[in-house]
C-alpha cells in the first residue's frame, strides 16, 4: 500500500469500526468488551482503535450463520468482509492521489514567519496551523485543496475563523486516517484571529513548504513549548546518527524505534534506513508532542506507530525488550524519576537514582534485537562521571564488547542547552578478544555559526565525521592523521578509570588556538549584519526625523490593567547550587538583559526541578524587568527563550491586553522618566528593590495598537544596531587574537592553511 493511502492503519471510532463491518451499535459495543479486544490509542478524548490491531481480532471471529451477507459462508470472518467492503469503497469512492513531489529551492521559512497573526497567537499555535498546511500538502493534497482555494463571504474574523476550523477538520481526518491521535480542532480551530485576510496570508505563505521546512521551524519555536518539543534534536546531528547507524545494518531494519520521540525529528531522519516492510515505533508522555511527531514523519512520507509512555525508563522495559533493530532517541538530560525496577533486573547494573542517563541508556540497549543498533544523545557528563554505579555500568559496556562508538558534538548546537553533548553507539552483539574496542571521535571543534548566530553542522563537518568513523571501524589503534578519532582497546579504557569522553583519547592536531578561517568567516557575517542594522537605522531616521505621532487618542492605563505581574522565585525554591553549567533549562539573570534583549545564560536548571518551577517559565511576548538590584534593565523574550525561567530578582510583565504590544512596553518601561518613577518606587536601601504591587501602579501612555507597532519597530532598529555593534567588536577581537598567533606564535600546531 502506498504511504498516500489514508487506509494504511487509521485509527477508528467505534462507529467507524461499525460502518466497515455492517454491523449493529450492539454488537460492536459487545466486541470492545471483549477482554481480548484491542486496547483503545488513546487515554483521552475520543476511545480510538487502530485498524490493523482490530482487523487481527476481527479474524480470530467466524460470522453466525444468521449474520451472515450473500457470498458469505461458514469460513467467512469479520475481517474477510471488511476487506470486501473496503476494497470496493476504496475502488468506488476513492480515486488515489499521488504524493506531492518534494518541493525544490529554499525554503521560505522567514517570508512564513513575517506571516504570523497578530494579536495573541503563541508560538506554539503558530507551529501547529504551519504543521497542519504542510501535512495537508504533503499527505492530502485534494484536502489541500478545500482549504487553498477556500472562498470567504466577507473578510471578517467570523470568515478567520471558519477557514482555521476547516484546517483543524481536515487536518484531523488526515491523522486518523494515517493513524494519528487528531486534535488539531482543539489548538488550531480555538485561534482567534483578527480577520479573514491575516489568515488567508498564512496559507499562501506556507503554499509549496514541503518536509524540509520542519526542521527549520522547530529550531525556530523550539523554546515555544519545552513539554512538547522538548529539546528539538538539530537536522545534521539526526542525519548524523542515522547514517553511522546505516554504515552498521546490513539490510533494512524490521522495526525502527525512538523511545523518547519528542518531535519525530530521529524517526522522519530514519526513513532513509526503512525498506518496504520496515515499523516506526515510537513513544513519549505527551500527547500534543506525539500528535507534532506524526504530523513531521507523516509530511516525510512515512506512517509510525506512537503511543504515549512514561517518562521514566524505570517504569516500562519488558514489552520492549528484544523488539527492534534500530533504536534511535535523544531522551531528557540528567532528569531524577522514580520506578519499579529491582536493581538486579538491569543488564548492566543498577543506574544511580538520582540520574536517568544510564538508565535511558540500558532502556535502549534491551530494546535491541540480536544484532540490533543504536544511537543515544547523552550529556558530556555520563562519559567521566564519578559515580561508582556509572563507572560500573560503562566498564560492562566496554567489557562485555557492546559499545560501538562515541562521538562527542560541538557545543550550542542545542538552541534550548549549552550542555555539551555525546552520542554513544552500542550493539546488541558482543566483540570479545583483541577486536573488543570503541571508537571515540571528537568533533567538538566542528561547526560554525549561521546568520542568526545558531551553531551549525555542515555537509563537511558530517562527510569528516563519516571518514573518521569509517577508518576506525577495523580497530584500527592510536590516533588517526585527521586529528578527529582514536581507538581504543577495552583494557586501555578501563586503565583510564572507564572514562568514555573522547577528548580524554583524540589526540588532536589543532591547539586550543581559535581557527583563523573561523574567525575571519564570523567577523564577515559580524560586518555584514552590522550593515543590515546600520542601513535600517538609517531609514529610521529619514522617518521620523520630522514626524511626531498624534497622541489624542492615546489612553493612560496602570500597568496591573495590561499586564499580569509575576516576581521570580525565592531563593529558597531556586538556590544558587541548583544551577549548573550542564543544565538544559536556562536561568534568566539581570546580567542577561542587554539591549532590550535576552542574553543566553551561561547556567540552568535540571529539567525536573523547571517542572516545578513552571509558574516562572517565560514565553514569546513576555517581558521582563529587574526588580532587585540595579533597577531598570528590561527585555522582551521571544521564541529563542521561550520556556526558560526567571530568577529570584527578575520580574515577568505577561500582557493580559490584546492590544498591547510587548516591544512598545519595553520601549515605554526604558523612557527616561519612566526609569526615575521606577527608581524612585524601589526606595533608598543599600539594595533597591521594587515590587510587584508597586509596578502595578505604573501609569503607561497606551496608543493605538497601530501606533504602538511602528513605535515598537522604530526604536528596534536602534536595539539591533547596538547589539550588531557589541558582536562585531567580539567578533573583531577574536580575529585579531587569531591573525596574531598565526603570524607570530610557533608553527607547531597552527590550524589554518
Amino acid at each position: 500500500m502506498q504511504p498516500n493511502d489514508d487506509t494504511t492503519n487509521p485509527l477508528m471510532s467505534a462507529a467507524d469500526i461499525r460502518d466497515r463491518t455492517d454491523v449493529s451499535p450492539a454488537a460492536v459495543s459487545r466486541w470492545t468488551r471483549h477482554p481480548t479486544f484491542p486496547e483503545p490509542a488513546t487515554t483521552s478524548g475520543a476511545v480510538l482503535y487502530w485498524w490493523d490491531e482490530v482487523r487481527s481480532w476481527l479474524a480470530t471471529r467466524r460470522i453466525p450463520r444468521t449474520a451472515r451477507r450473500p457470498g458469505e459462508t461458514s469460513e467467512t470472518t469479520f475481517a474477510d468482509r471488511a476487506d470486501r467492503l473496503l476494497g470496493t469503497r476504496t475502488r468506488e469512492q476513492r480515486p488515489t492521489v499521488p504524493r506531492t513531489a518534494p518541493r525544490a529551492g529554499s525554503v521560505d521559512v522567514e517570508g512564513l514567519l513575517a506571516a504570523q497573526l497578530p494579536g495573541r497567537l503563541s508560538a506554539t499555535e503558530f507551529l501547529d496551523l504551519v504543521a497542519c498546511l504542510i501535512l495537508l500538502q504533503e499527505r492530502a493534497p485534494a484536502r489541500w485543496r478545500s482549504v487553498r482555494d477556500y472562498q470567504p463571504v466577507d473578510r471578517g474574523a467570523a470568515e478567520g475563523r471558519r477557514l482555521l476550523a476547516r484546517i483543524a477538520r481536515e487536518t484531523d481526518t488526515t491523522l486518523r486516517g494515517l493513524g494519528y491521535r487528531p486534535g488539531m480542532s482543539a489548538t488550531v480551530g480555538n485561534i482567534v484571529p483578527e480577520n479573514y485576510d491575516d489568515v488567508s496570508q498564512v496559507v499562501r505563505r506556507a503554499d509549496g513548504l514541503g518536509p524540509d521546512a520542519f526542521p527549520l521551524l522547530l529550531e525556530r519555536y523550539e523554546h515555544a513549548a519545552p513539554a512538547r518539543t522538548m529539546l528539538h534534536t538539530p537536522a545534521a546531528v539526526a542525519r548524523l546518527m542515522v547514517d553511522l547507524v546505516a554504515d552498521q545494518v546490513a539490510t533494512a531494519p524490521e522495526v525502527v524505534y525512538d523511545p523518547f520521540c519528542r518531535s519525530g525529528e530521529l524517526l522522519a531522519a530514519a526513513g532513509a534506513l526503512g525498506g518496504h516492510g520496515t515499523v516506526f515505533r515510537g513513544t513519549g508522555p505527551n500527547e500534543n508532542a506525539l500528535r507534532l511527531a506524526g504530523i513531521v514523519i507523516a509530511a516525510n512520507g512515512r506512517n509510525a506507530r506512537l503511543h504515549t509512555a512514561s517518562a521514566s525508563p524505570r517504569d516500562r522495559r519488558a514489552h520492549v525488550r528484544g523488539t527492534a533493530d534500530v533504536v534511535l532517541t535523544n531522551p531528557p538530560f540528567n532528569m531524577t524519576s522514580q520506578g519499579v525496577r529491582d536493581d538486579e533486573d538491569w543488564p548492566l547494573g543498577p543506574p544511580p537514582k538520582g540520574r536517568d542517563n544510564f538508565a535511558w541508556l540500558q532502556f535502549c540497549f534491551e530494546a535491541l534485537r540480536e544484532g540490533g543498533r543504536a544511537a543515544v544523545v547523552l550529556p558530556n557528563s555520563a562519559g567521566d562521571s564519578e559515580s561508582p554505579a556509572e563507572r560500573e555500568i560503562r566498564h560492562h559496556l566496554v567489557a562485555r564488547g557492546h559499545l560501538d562508538c562515541v562521538l562527542a558534538l560541538p557545543p550550542e548546537l542545542f538552541a534550548t542547552t549549552r550542555v555539551p553533548v555525546t552520542v554513544w553507539f552500542l550493539r546488541a552483539d558482543a566483540r570479545s578478544g583483541d577486536e573488543n574496542g570503541v571508537v571515540f571521535i571528537d568533533a567538538s571543534g566542528m561547526g560554525s555559526r549561521n546568520a542568526r548566530g545558531r551553531r551549525t553542522m555542515t555537509d563537511d563537518d558530517l562527510w569528516l565525521i563519516r571518514a573518521a568513523y569509517e577508518h576506525r571501524r577495523g580497530g584500527t589503534s592510536g590516533t588517526a592523521p585527521d586529528g578527529l578519532s582514536a581507538w581504543l582497546p577495552a583494557k586501555a579504557i578501563h586503565d583510564n578509570d572507564d572514562a568514555l569522553l573522547p577528548r580524554r583519547y583524540v589526540a588532536r592536531q589543532q591547539s586550543d588556538r581559535v581557527d583563523l578561517r573561523s574567525a575571519f568567516t564570523e567577523l564577515e557575517t559580524r560586518a555584514d549584519i552590522t550593515r543590515h542594522a546600520d542601513h535600517q537605522v538609517a531609514d529610521t531616521q529619514r522617518t521620523y526625523l520630522e514626524a511626531r505621532p498624534d497622541r489624542t487618542s492615546w489612553q493612560t492605563r496602570r500597568l496591573r490593567d495590561l499586564c499580569g505581574i509575576q516576581a521570580g522565585p525565592s531563593s529558597t525554591h531556586l538556590p544558587a547550587a541548583a544551577l549548573e553549567p550542564t543544565g538544559p533549562l536556562p536561568v534568566i539573570h539581570p546580567k542577561h538583559l542587554r539591549d532590550r534583549r535576552v542574553r543566553t545564560p551561561g547556567k540552568g536548571v535540571s529539567e525536573e526541578l523547571a517542572r516545578r518551577l513552571q509558574k516562572f517559565a517565560v514565553r514569546a511576548g513576555d517581558v521582563l524587568c529587574v526588580r532587585t538590584g540595579t533597577i531598570g534593565p528590561t527585555a522582551v523574550v521571544t521564541e529563542q527563550e521561550d520556556g526558560w525561567l526567571i530568577a529570584p530578582n527578575l520580574l515577568r510583565l505577561r500582557p493580559i491586553d490584546a492590544h498591547l504590544r510587548p516591544d512598545y512596553l519595553v520601549a515605554y518601561l526604558s523612557l527616561p522618566h519612566v526609569q526615575r518613577w521606577l527608581h524612585e518606587r524601589a526606595g533608598s536601601a543599600a539594595i533597591p528593590s521594587i515590587s510587584s504591587a508597586a509596578l502595578g501602579d505604573l501609569p503607561v501612555a497606551v496608543p493605538p495598537v497601530e501606533e504602538q507597532w511602528r513605535i515598537g519597530s522604530a526604536l528596534a532598529t536602534f536595539d539591533a544596531q547596538l547589539a550588531a555593534h557589541r558582536d562585531l567588536i567580539e567578533a573583531a577581537t577574536t580575529a585579531r587574537t587569531a591573525l596574531g598567533e598565526h603570524l607570530m606564535a610557533p608553527d607547531n600546531g597552527r590550524t589554518s592553511r
